[in-house]
This record gives C-alpha cells, sequence and structure tokens, in this order.
C-alpha cells in the first residue's frame, strides 16, 4: 500500500511540473511574490479591480487621419452636397435678380404707356368739350350795314345791325366802332376803333341783336367828296364786339367795312383785313 501511494503521489507532482510557466513569469501571484522575494525586491503592486464604469465604458477610438474615412468609406457626399447647394442658390439668386430686372423694365413700360394713355384721353376730353362749347357758345356777328348821308355838308353814318348766331345768350356785350373817310392807302394803325364806345347791359338772346348808327366826326366837304370821286379816299367802317359766353370766356368779333367809288358801285363791301372772331 505505501509503494501504491508513493507512486501516485510522485505521478501528480510530474503533472504539476509539466503544467507550470515557464520563462521568467512566475506561475501564480504567488509564485510571482516568491520570486520578487527571492530576488530581494519589493512585490509587484497587484492590478486593481476593474470598476463598472471601465466595464461598460466603450473601447477609445484611435483618432482617424485626415483622408481616412474617405479611403474606408468613399467621397465626403454631405461636405460635396453643401457645396453644391450653394452653387444653387447663387444661381436662384441672380435668376431672381433678373427676374426683378425686367420687372422694374415692364412697370415703367406700363407706366409710361398709362402716362402717354391718360394724356390721350385728357387730350380726346378736353376736345370734346371744347367742341361743345364751340357748339353751345354765342357768337355775335355783324349782319348788315347801310350807309347814309354821305353828302356834301353833312356828316356820314352807317346803320350797323349785329345778331347773335350761336346757342347761347351773350352778356357784358362792348361795342367799339367809327367811320372816317381815309387815304386809299391809309396805314393800318389808323383803322383801329376807339377804346370804348357803347356798353350793352342786358344778355343778347341767341337768335336776336341790336342795331345802331355809326356816325362820322366831320362833315365831307367838297375836297373829300373830290377825293372820293377820283379813287383817292374811301369811307372806312371798322369795329369790335366784345362778349361773354355761358362759359365765362370773353371773345371779340372784328369787323371792317370800306365804301370805294371803284368797287360795288360805291356800296360797302367787307374790307381784306380788320375782320376776325375769337
Amino acid at each position: 500500500m505505501k509503494l501504491w501511494a508513493l507512486a501516485a503521489c510522485a505521478l501528480m507532482l510530474g503533472a504539476a511540473a509539466s503544467q507550470a510557466p515557464t520563462g521568467n513569469q512566475p506561475a501564480d501571484k504567488g509564485a510571482q511574490a516568491k520570486g520578487a522575494d527571492a530576488k530581494g525586491g519589493p512585490p509587484a503592486p497587484a492590478p486593481a479591480p476593474a470598476t463598472v464604469q471601465e466595464v461598460v465604458q466603450a473601447p477609445a477610438t484611435k483618432p482617424r487621419a485626415e483622408g481616412d474615412g474617405e479611403k474606408a468609406n468613399g467621397p465626403n457626399w454631405a461636405e460635396r452636397g453643401t457645396f453644391w447647394t450653394g452653387v444653387v442658390q447663387a444661381v436662384v439668386g441672380m435668376l431672381g435678380l433678373i427676374g426683378l430686372f425686367f420687372t422694374v423694365l415692364y412697370a415703367r413700360a406700363a407706366w409710361k404707356a398709362a402716362e402717354k394713355s391718360a394724356k390721350a384721353a385728357d387730350d380726346t376730353l378736353k376736345a370734346t368739350l371744347q367742341s361743345e362749347e364751340r357748339q353751345l357758345r354765342a357768337y355775335i356777328f355783324v349782319d348788315e350795314t347801310v350807309e347814309h348821308d354821305f353828302e356834301v355838308g353833312k356828316r356820314p353814318r352807317v346803320y350797323v345791325k349785329f345778331m347773335n348766331r350761336g346757342a347761347t345768350p351773350a352778356t357784358d356785350v362792348i361795342f367799339r366802332n367809327k367811320v372816317e373817310l381815309y387815304p386809299v392807302d391809309v396805314a393800318e394803325e389808323h383803322l383801329v376803333p376807339p377804346e370804348l364806345d357803347d356798353i350793352s347791359s342786358s344778355p343778347i338772346a341767341q337768335g336776336t341783336g341790336g342795331a345802331g348808327d355809326v356816325t362820322m366826326i366831320r362833315e365831307m366837304t367838297q375836297p373829300l367828296m373830290d377825293a372820293y370821286l377820283k379813287g383817292e379816299a374811301m369811307l372806312v367802317l371798322t369795329g369790335v364786339i366784345e362778349y361773354t359766353d355761358i362759359f365765362g370766356k370773353r371773345h371779340e368779333s372784328g369787323y371792317r367795312m370800306r365804301k370805294l367809288i371803284t368797287r360795288s358801285k360805291g356800296d360797302l363791301s367787307v374790307a381784306p383785313k380788320g375782320n376776325y372772331y375769337t
């Protein structure tokens, strides 16, 4: 029995020796301590037990060098997308500015067209109003003239009849006229009627008028009659009728008649100048 026990112990010791660590590493903490004691140095400190935070904390990652991601994962599409987004926004902004420019041009052209149209409409309205005024206003003209007392020793006179041929009455009517014997070549400035002769206080209605005599200031003498009979002098009736229409506008009708021995058998006729109306 003792022999068998000794053999078993020997086998166990051999197996333990075959499982022991090789080299300088101790087999366990106790061996490390014994080794350190055997060498004469202090024993190595035992490692601290890991905490819960260290257990659950993810292992630290190695910082990636520039270009590693592109090599590992391909191009950086996020950065490229940001670049092209900026390009698109710039293009859209330029298109917006161009659109605004053309919008301003169109608005300016439209404003010019509207202004031109408004001016044309205003001119049309003014023309229409003027046309209506011309149709409705008063018009006073000399309707008839008859010469009397054209004899030596008398003061020649001319019967003048006037008429309102307009559609409405005329007010504040003023007559300025005169009759005189002038040389045939008389200057135009001598044929101006006097400043004031007669004023009509009552309106002259449409289709009505009045009449009166215009008398020469001096008597007809023989020398004056001889000059007329020789065609060297002429009898001239000149005048102006001023009046106001229903629109409050002032108008004039100028007239000039002359008596020449060489024309119309000596009757009064319309002179080539001095006849007008406003």
